[in-house]
């Protein structure tokens, strides 16, 4: 008869995760995206995608007026006065 085994469970919720705990955090996950082709193209297009959509932000900010009117300020200078 087979022996029965305990089921195990890992909680990591109670890791603080400032300071030095969370760089370890930080560098368990990057070394299991670098031994894991899967969990290495999800990093890659994480930090990808993040970095398009936060250069997209930064472009729609700069046309966005601060009285909240991008129109005036993209199409002002085809007005005529």
């Amino acid at each position: 008869m087979a022996e029965q085994f305990q089921a195990v469970t890992i909680n990591i919720a109670r890791v603080n995760v400032v300071g030095v705990p969370g760089l370890m955090l930080v560098l368990v996950a990057a070394a299991i995206a670098m031994e894991f082709p899967e969990a290495r193209w999800l990093a890659l297009s994480g930090l990808a995608g993040g970095a398009i959509f936060g250069a997209v932000l930064i472009a729609i900010r700069r046309f966005r007026r601060p009285d909240g009117d991008a129109d005036r300020r993209v199409f002002g200078s085809l007005e005529r006065h």
